[in-house]
Order: C-alpha cells, then sequence, then structure tokens
C-alpha cells in the first residue's frame, strides 16, 4: 500500500476533542480517517445519518416543546433529585 500525505484545515479545539476520544479507544487520527474512507466506500455513501441544519424558527418551536414537556414534568411531580437518579442508574455506572 502506498501512503499518500493529505492536508486539510479544521478548527483546533476540534480537533484536539478528536485526538483525546480517540486516544481513549487506542486510535489515532490517521487510523480514524482510513476507518471512515473505508466505510465511505464500502457503504457507497456517507457511514453516519446526515440531517441538514434546523432554521432559527424550527429551533425556537423545538426549544419550546422540550420546555414544555420540562414544565409538564416539574408540574406534575415526575422530577428527581440527583442522589435519586444516581441511585437508580447506579448499576449502569459500575460497568
Amino acid at each position: 500500500m502506498n501512503n499518500y500525505k493529505m492536508t486539510f484545515g479544521t478548527d483546533k479545539e476540534l480537533k484536539e476533542s478528536c485526538q483525546t476520544l480517540l486516544e481513549s479507544m487506542g486510535l489515532n487520527l490517521t487510523t480514524y480517517f482510513n476507518m471512515a474512507m473505508t466505510q465511505l466506500i464500502r457503504n457507497n455513501g456517507i457511514p453516519f445519518e446526515v440531517k441538514g441544519t434546523m432554521t432559527k424558527d424550527e429551533a425556537v418551536k423545538k426549544l419550546n416543546k422540550e420546555l414544555e414537556i420540562g414544565k409538564s414534568a416539574l408540574d406534575g411531580g415526575r422530577v428527581f433529585s440527583e442522589s435519586e437518579v444516581r441511585e437508580k442508574f447506579k448499576p449502569l455506572l459500575e460497568e
């Protein structure tokens, strides 16, 4: 296999965050990009869902809907303290 060097620009914080995450998985950016390009070819397309961006009005509607759900839960007493949540999900946190 011949190696071919590629150069592209990206945000510094994005790059650093990706490197940190990949290192925690025992990978590096080069390996990840090779994996992603291989999957692009195998899938004959992008190997993950790509969605269009929301308009500001759509984002506001979505936010208002989520706020209504939260208010309804609060009004109905369906709210848990941090300790209750930790206790409920303790088995998952121990894995």
